[in-house]
């Protein structure tokens, strides 16, 4: 049940709610029929298996496409802070004459 109550907590949790419900429901049938129980507990944790074995290749492929497209806003960003930091250096060791076009001395 919270499984279940967790795929409604976020962004494409759909197979939270499907396993939970389908949990749930062979949990009852366990319960009602305990001797044919045990081979359909069998049957649910080798099914469970191979269904999140492929949910777990499907999100490793999200994962590597999503690290793509973060490796290329890293570089921009460290673009972004080469070009800050080289206009702090040129701003730094010219303070001086930055100071005298900004605040020109009378004398």
């Amino acid at each position: 049940m919270l499984q279940i109550a967790a795929g409604f907590e976020g962004k494409n949790n759909w197979w939270l709610v499907i396993s939970g419900v389908i949990y749930t429901w062979f949990g009852f049938y366990i319960f009602a029929r305990p001797a044919g129980g045990a081979l359909t507990l069998v049957w649910i944790i080798g099914l469970s298996n191979i269904i999140s074995g492929i949910l777990l290749v499907i999100t490793a492929f999200e994962a590597n496409s999503a690290s793509k497209i973060l490796t290329a806003k890293k570089a921009q960003l460290r673009h972004i802070a080469a070009q800050f930091w080289r206009l702090f250096a040129i701003l730094t060791i010219n303070k001086e004459l930055i100071n005298d076009i900004f605040e020109p001395s009378i004398f």
